[in-house]
């Protein structure tokens, strides 16, 4: 029986660390993840005998050109090492997950690997929701809590529920692709371990995101032809479902989670689930009021306030108390405070050209070409 492991092997297990490592956890004085991108490149040096071509890697240069500029305003900032692990950490990265997958062939192994590892992360993430162990928080004596319902909302890996819940439904994708292109049960129990786990984080904007991607591969898939030819047993499954919900302890929980979202849209319901809800019933999170908070807060409009700078801005609550806002919970946001709106529009124009270059290479064309490789 031969044993050996390739070196892409090797570094497709480095991108799951790279993945599923935390950033509070510290290895030979480093971040753990680092350690992974170092040991990934390592096996890519090798495997390549130490002949790299870096021509396919950076066919995007306003990816680069982002990176570039935020790892200069590390530099304006005195933290010239942040910036240039920023950079390393971002190419290394992307550097590896190209090499790694070169084929189908590597892409179907990928495929296999991530599901059976989000399997074990599924299900540790439920135990989370249920007794608020993590295991994560255990091995760095970090502190999580988040109550939502009674529930522990889940954290895995991350530091922020929210993160979390993003992560389990960018997820799906890889693993719907194995259920439609590999097959195997393994697939489809971790795609519903996985969707558990989203509701689990109790997090609504994951919820209804991953609401709508069921809705258009549903749609995409050609669920409505065959709803229509199979209207009586839709109709009985319906009926069925009506049914179950009101059973009295399917129907509170299937309101409490209506009145979830409901409560983003009407203070009054907030206010009234607020006891047994948790924190931000009302969903808002001072997040409208943030731009205006943002932008408050930064003198240099174009270059921002600077990466390495605290965000935090004094409020007054309805109540008439003082509060402290320090946290960011939009992206572009974040980036507008760090970096400025040369930052931010360096931002938005990498992203639209990841997603054009990702619409464009999507075409059957394009496919066929990467299915006819050779591993």
């Amino acid at each position: 029986m031969n044993y050996k492991i390739s070196h892409r092997t090797m570094m497709q297990w480095m991108v799951i660390l790279m993945i599923f490592l935390p950033a509070s956890l510290h290895i030979a004085g480093m971040y753990s993840y680092r350690l992974s991108i170092l040991l990934g490149l390592l096996f890519a040096v090798f495997s390549r005998s130490f002949k790299l071509s870096l021509r396919k890697f950076i066919y995007n240069p306003l990816i680069w050109v982002y990176f570039l500029y935020t790892c200069l305003r590390y530099v304006l900032d005195g933290d010239i090492s942040t910036g240039i692990g920023l950079v390393f950490d971002s190419v290394i990265v992307l550097f590896c997950a190209f090499e790694s997958i070169r084929s189908i062939y590597d892409f179907r192994k990928f495929c296999n690997l991530f599901t059976n590892v989000m399997i074990i992360y599924c299900i540790l993430g439920l135990i989370e929701c249920l007794t608020g162990f993590n295991l994560w928080a255990t091995i760095t004596n970090t502190s999580l809590y988040g109550i939502r319902y009674g529930l522990h909302r889940s954290f895995g890996s991350f530091e922020n529920y929210m993160n979390n819940g993003t992560f389990l439904m960018l997820s799906l994708v890889p693993v719907m692709w194995g259920i439609q292109n590999i097959k195997g049960k393994k697939f489809i129990v971790s795609y519903v371990l996985i969707l558990i786990n989203i509701l689990a984080t109790l997090t609504r904007a994951a919820i209804l995101g991953v609401a709508i991607l069921q809705c258009i591969w549903l749609i995409r898939a050609g669920i409505l032809k065959s709803l229509k030819r199979h209207i009586k047993a839709v109709l009985c499954i319906g009926v069925l479902i009506i049914i179950i919900l009101q059973l009295p302890q399917v129907k509170v929980a299937t309101q409490a989670i209506i009145n979830m979202f409901l409560a983003v849209l009407d203070p009054t319901l907030a206010a009234e689930m607020a006891s047994t809800f948790g924190v931000n019933a009302k969903g808002t999170g001072e997040r409208l009021e943030l731009y205006s908070w943002v932008w408050e807060s930064i003198d240099n409009k174009w270059l921002g306030a600077g990466p390495t700078t605290a965000f935090g801005y004094e409020w007054i609550t309805p109540t008439g108390s003082t509060a402290l806002k320090w946290s960011i919970e939009n992206q572009g946001l974040a980036v507008l405070f760090k970096y400025g709106l040369s930052g931010l529009i360096l931002y938005i124009v990498m992203m639209f050209s990841i997603v054009r270059n990702v619409i464009r290479n999507s075409n059957s064309e394009n496919i066929n070409k990467i299915q006819e490789l050779k591993p």
